[in-house]
């Protein structure tokens, strides 16, 4: 008998339940609630450029006695840098507001290289036309060409290029 009388309490609470549940949902579709014009939600765009990335570091070993060998771990923090301009607007080797070369201290952390050089270039039309400005100018050259570089990577993201240079 008891088991009777538990049966029906529980189901007497789940009857309530549904209907509570039912009210619920014709209260929110009569006042509108499902009309109502929600703020849109922007994809998540990975706006990597990997072809420019191919193409940047394609001229840039063409420029140098040894090729660069592709250091993946190094793209990924040339992305990540190429990306923390373009999402913080700035364009400078120093963060602006740690005053540090936030690149540098990850390959550090990382313990990749002890030898690193930056490259940076943005605003550009072309592939081409990125790394023509980087081999013009001296200082890049330098980075570019440097024999004791051994390794390599470049990172693109929404028109902003970092190629960053290694070796032990």
């Amino acid at each position: 008998m008891a088991d009777k009388k538990q049966d029906n309490r529980i189901t007497g609470i789940l009857l309530f339940d549904l209907v509570v549940i039912g009210i619920l949902c014709l209260f929110l579709v009569y006042s509108g609630f499902f009309n109502k014009e929600f703020p849109k939600v922007e994809a998540v765009s990975l706006n990597y450029e990997e072809e420019t990335e191919k193409c940047l570091f394609n001229l840039l070993n063409s420029e140098r006695e040894k090729p660069l060998i592709l250091d993946q771990e190094l793209k990924e923090i040339a992305r990540w840098k190429a990306e923390e301009m373009f999402r913080r607007n700035f364009f400078a080797h120093k963060d602006p507001v740690t005053g540090k070369i936030e690149t540098f201290n990850k390959i550090y952390e990382k313990d990749l290289y002890n030898f690193i050089g930056e490259n940076l270039v943005k605003k550009y039309s072309s592939c081409q036309e990125a790394h023509t400005a980087l081999i013009n100018s001296e200082k890049h050259k330098e980075n570019i060409v440097n024999i004791r570089f051994t390794n390599g990577a470049v990172g693109c993201y929404n028109n902003n290029c970092v190629q960053l240079f290694g070796s032990k």
